[in-house]
């Protein structure tokens, strides 16, 4: 499904490195993780979002790069993870956004060593990126949490996808 979503957009995809990405995802060499990774990061630039969230007086629309974050963090060192879940959260926190669950791949270039969740504070440890998004749209579910305001579309598109349909939890007001 992401495959022909890929095919479809192509075109409309304008951030240069995205572009790099669709290139190198036709490549025999990467491993499956790192492709999955790869199709994960580019639904936000395939499937781009066009909501503002208002707090306050102020209004914030995610970019690009914001909605990624929603889904995944790509970290180059096991020891910046901490790191870079603080920065997600005071980020977050700063236009009152709740931090929901994510996923953390740490690796560098396209080599992927270690993938992690982040549920309620604290980080888990998945096999692979395809089980890392498992568990997080599980706990969505189970939790009965609502999608990550910047990624919301794409958690919408994974679960019209995965369920083909809507549960009495989620609506998919943005498809």
């Amino acid at each position: 499904m992401i495959v022909n979503l890929i095919k479809l957009r192509r075109n409309y995809v304008t951030i240069d490195s995205d572009k790099i990405l669709i290139d190198l995802l036709e490549s025999q060499n990467l491993s499956k993780d790192y492709k999955h990774y790869v199709m994960l990061s580019l639904m936000c630039s395939l499937l781009p979002y066009k909501s503002r969230h208002v707090f306050g007086s102020k209004q914030w629309k995610p970019k690009i790069a914001d909605c990624k974050e929603g889904i995944v963090l790509k970290v180059e060192l096991a020891g910046d993870v901490e790191t870079a879940v603080a920065t997600k959260i005071e980020k977050l926190q700063s236009v009152e956004v709740p931090v929901q669950p994510f996923i953390i791949v740490v690796g560098s270039g396209a080599s992927i060593q270690q993938i992690y969740v982040y549920i309620f504070g604290e980080l888990y440890s998945a096999a692979t990126v395809l089980k890392g998004i498992d568990i997080v749209f599980k706990t969505y579910h189970v939790f009965h949490l609502k999608y990550q305001f910047q990624s919301e579309h794409i958690w919408a598109f994974i679960q019209s996808a995965i369920q083909n349909g809507i549960t009495k939890f989620q609506i998919l007001s943005t498809l």
